[in-house]
């Protein structure tokens, strides 16, 4: 089981849940909406063997400030050629072929202190490719968040095949 990963039990005898819990790194403080926040996110040995698959149940992000803005994570069976942190999302005709699904978060709950975004049910099968257990996610932002530097997390599910 690699770092930041937690087994919840077996699903209907058929797989198992798995949340892999992974830091946004390389973020700026102030985005418009279309940009990308922060780098791209490695899930990895989400699914047990290389060409593994499974479906993703739900994703939370949580941030150390109360920003709840809409946001989507884009994910691809293997690294791209992303746009960097703070510029507007663009992805090469080549690698859109890569592209597992995108997830949007627009559910958000505050505290005073920070907050949670969550997408629950999200239903999405996914296959990763046969040399590889990962997968990848690129966070696009859909308003103008000031986000703290390095202050978010994202959590995904899955349910393993």
């Amino acid at each position: 089981m690699a770092e930041g990963q937690t087994i919840l039990g077996d699903v209907a005898t058929k797989g198992v849940i798995v949340t892999s819990d992974q830091p946004v790194t390389g973020m700026s403080t102030v985005y418009v909406s279309g940009d990308v926040v922060g780098t791209l996110v490695a899930f990895t040995d989400i699914v047990r063997n290389n060409g593994g698959g499974g479906i993703v149940e739900s994703l939370e992000l949580i941030e150390t400030t109360t920003q709840g803005v809409n946001a989507e994570l884009w994910l691809f069976d293997r690294p791209i050629a992303a746009a960097a942190d703070n510029a507007a999302h663009s992805i090469s005709d080549a690698d859109s072929l890569f592209a597992v699904g995108v997830i949007p978060l627009t559910l958000h709950f505050a505290s005073a202190l920070n907050s949670v975004s969550t997408a629950r049910g999200v239903g999405m099968a996914f296959q990763c490719r046969n040399i590889a257990r990962d997968l990848y996610g690129l966070l696009v932002t859909r308003g103008a968040p000031p986000y703290a530097v390095d202050g978010i997390r994202l959590k995904l599910s899955v349910i393993q095949e």
